[in-house]
């Protein structure tokens, strides 16, 4: 089984057996594409992305080929380095609710109350082998082909099983000269081993292969390439989306935010994306690795589980709290895990998570554990890529963390992210707030209540009780609001302003009046909010959008 791997990520979610994009026919075919990173040093005009790799499967059957516009070096990289920068940049949707007036029942179970103011093989001709290695757990060979049709066929000979319409979506990338890195698990290594990859090579422009991916990826696949470089990245073929922030579940702190980005990205024709966040790196305090921050020599005395306490730890970060990060300890978690399993002979019956995130909680001190080894591959496997992500993240100032979802169809071009020095930041922080509008007339359950985001628009919303009678959902509520969930459509490059290619933003003022009751929002009031729902009229305001 070959996941053909058009440089969009695997996730870490589960897939099918086959775990990714090239399959043998008899096997499902499924890629989940998630995240990727790209680090862009235009002055050593050189890029080094990293990529996850998620497989289920045996581990004789797995295979992954990634195409690369230059001669690339190959390096191992770790989970958790996503799992940071992940937390540091993840977008975050914060209500608000503010109490207009007094309430005639006052709110319980927390609510804040203010009274506000109202308002191996030989080469075959057409394919070379640029150099083969061991990295990690992978066996890895570079190829350098001219002609599709022997690559297909260097690929079946060494035991890559290409699915069908392989071969056509291979050409395109032979036909720009691409190289080809093709990974196997050497034979002592099983799926368990499976670590992300970074691939080093030479330009300043990352570019996601995507037209190979189409091959078997599922509907709506999710894409969230991150970009390190000298200013905020944005695509420069495909188009960029900014959302109808009222289609956001703000009860459920933005659930839905990437249903919302996926409808947005089809109201664009499907090739676009939404920039989640992106601003200055020195802003995130973002930490993956200190000078002496983790105790090796404690890992390589160890000769029993109960030497690692206080050298290994489950670290569950809070979003608003990254301390985490610099804790003197090794985090046991998705990069560090399988290497532990692999030096700690582990109790039987005892899942290796639940037995390090307590190691007091067993007869650690019976438990063998190989010191030096664990110590070794926590050097080569762990500390060395975070190390290198550190100083990636310390030398290139912005980061930008982009969001799509793009079906087969769809995937008619290779989108090309550039650096924009005009583009201003993106906040990962979103807030809104919901009013709640007693005025000495409701209760709190029982008041009418109104969202405002944070330009200022306005929308009604049942009260606590109304909608708690008649199962209120967010999506039904704002389903006049369905058809924009594209605020704005832009074509971005990598100078000057975007150009304005479609704007909601008056359609959804007009829909938003309807669903308003017809209220036009004038600086005067006079509005009928949920006025056929036979509730308290108050005060529109003017609604303040952002030109």
């Amino acid at each position: 089984m070959t996941l053909l791997f058009g440089l969009a990520a695997l996730s870490s979610s589960p897939a099918l057996a086959c775990g990714g994009l090239f399959c043998d026919s008899a096997a499902p075919v499924d890629q989940a594409g998630e995240s990727i990173i790209f680090a862009v040093d235009a002055e050593a005009q050189q890029i080094e992305m990293h990529v996850q790799i998620s497989y289920q499967g045996p581990a004789e059957e797995f295979s992954w080929l990634v195409p690369v516009p230059q001669d690339p070096e190959v390096l191992l990289s770790t989970d958790d380095v996503f799992v940071r920068i992940g937390a540091s940049t993840a977008p975050r949707f914060t209500l608000d609710t503010q109490v207009l007036g007094r309430c005639v029942e006052p709110p319980r179970f927390g609510v804040e109350y203010a009274i506000l103011a109202e308002a191996d093989s030989d080469d075959i001709d057409g394919v070379s082998v640029a150099a083969q290695s061991q990295v990690g757990p992978y066996e890895v060979t570079e190829l350098v082909a001219t002609d599709v049709g022997a690559l297909t066929t260097w690929l079946d000979e060494n035991g890559y099983d290409l699915a069908p319409g392989a071969e056509d979506k291979l050409g395109v990338y032979v036909a720009s000269g691409m190289y080809f890195v093709a990974l196997k698990l050497q034979k002592d290594k099983d799926a368990g081993d499976l670590t992300p990859i970074a691939l080093r090579y030479a330009g300043t422009e990352p570019l996601i292969p995507l037209q190979l991916t189409a091959v078997a990826a599922v509907p709506d696949m999710p894409l969230r390439p991150f970009v390190l470089g000298a200013a905020r990245a944005v695509p420069e073929n495909f188009l960029h989306v900014t959302i109808n922030e009222l289609l956001l579940d703000w009860n459920q702190a933005g659930a839905n935010y990437a249903s919302v980005v996926s409808a947005a990205a089809d109201e664009a024709g499907g090739q676009a994306f939404a920039t989640d966040f992106a601003g200055e790196t020195v802003n995130l305090e973002l930490r993956l690795w200190q000078r002496e921050q983790y105790q090796i020599d404690g890992i390589i005395a160890a000769t029993v589980a109960s030497d690692l306490i206080g050298l290994v730890a489950v670290q569950r970060p809070a979003i608003d709290d990254l301390s985490w990060q610099t804790q003197r300890v090794f985090p046991v978690g998705p990069g560090t895990l399988p290497i532990l399993r692999r030096f700690v002979d582990v109790p039987e019956g005892v899942a290796p998570a639940d037995f390090f995130a307590c190691l007091e909680c067993f007869d650690a001190g019976n438990v063998r554990v190989d010191g030096p080894g664990l110590a070794a591959a926590l050097e080569t496997e762990w500390l060395t890529p975070m190390r290198r992500m550190q100083e990636l993240v310390d030398r290139l100032p912005w980061i930008t963390r982009l969001t799509s979802s793009i079906s087969a169809d769809e995937m008619t071009l290779d989108p090309r992210f550039v650096l924009n020095p005009a583009m201003p930041a993106v906040a990962a922080e979103r807030t809104a707030t919901l009013e709640v509008l007693c005025n000495g007339l409701h209760s709190f359950n029982n008041a009418p209540r109104r969202l405002v985001l944070a330009d200022g628009r306005a929308m009604d919303m049942p009260s606590n009780n109304q909608g708690n009678n008649t199962g209120f959902d967010w999506a039904t509520w704002t389903e006049p609001l369905a058809g924009f969930a594209a605020e704005t459509i832009e074509q971005t490059g990598r100078s000057g302003d975007p150009v304005l290619m479609t704007d909601n933003r008056a359609a959804i003022d007009e829909a938003l009046a309807e669903m308003n009751g017809g209220c036009g929002c004038d600086s005067t009031g006079g509005g009928a909010g949920l006025a056929g729902l036979g509730l308290l009229l108050w005060p529109c305001r003017r609604s303040r959008r952002p030109t």
